[in-house]
């Protein structure tokens, strides 16, 4: 190869059964360089996709992901995410922004924090005005590497990095 910068993508879908990029299958994209005459190899960390089952199951397509701001789901203002472990000693790394549909903005961070439990409960207060949603994000880390992340598939094709939602 030349020398250069490159961008590599792996996927490893652990269950044909259903579509690549569900909780359990293996994901990665990585940057490197390629310095003039390296025979070296590249070394690719493969995260796997964090299984949500509160407050809805990403093992299935999240119904309203891709709905306008004011259709998307909406839940009480007490909220219980909770997923299955990764590993023994893993740290979980959340956070749940309070953002603006149109046009599409990410909002002030109201929660966040990093546990190595799997499940975290927050209060959430009503959204303020049909244009606002809450987005909640998930990955994982350890030994100091990330080795997980959430992933959904919206209910009308499509990924997506978070889960969308309002507070009733």
């Amino acid at each position: 190869m030349l020398p250069e910068n490159y961008g590599i993508s792996t996927n490893v879908d652990f269950n044909s059964s259903n579509p690549f990029a569900y909780p359990g299958d293996l994901r990665s994209w990585d940057g490197f360089n390629i310095p003039t005459n390296n025979t070296g190899q590249v070394t690719i960390d493969l995260a796997q996709l964090i299984h949500l089952i509160k407050p809805v199951d990403n093992n299935k397509p999240i119904y309203n992901w891709h709905a306008k701001c004011e259709e998307k789901t909406s839940h009480d203002g007490t909220i219980t995410f909770e997923w299955n472990p990764l590993a023994t000693d893993t740290y979980y790394e959340y956070k749940v922004r309070k953002s603006i549909c149109d046009p599409f903005a990410y909002g002030e961070v109201i929660a966040s924090g990093t546990i190595q439990e799997t499940k975290v409960t927050i209060d959430l207060e009503p959204s303020s005005s049909t244009n606002n949603i809450y987005i909640f994000t998930l990955s994982a880390r350890k030994d100091g590497k990330h080795i997980g992340f959430f992933m959904v598939h919206g209910d009308t094709g499509g990924l997506g990095w978070d889960y969308r939602f309002r507070v009733k």
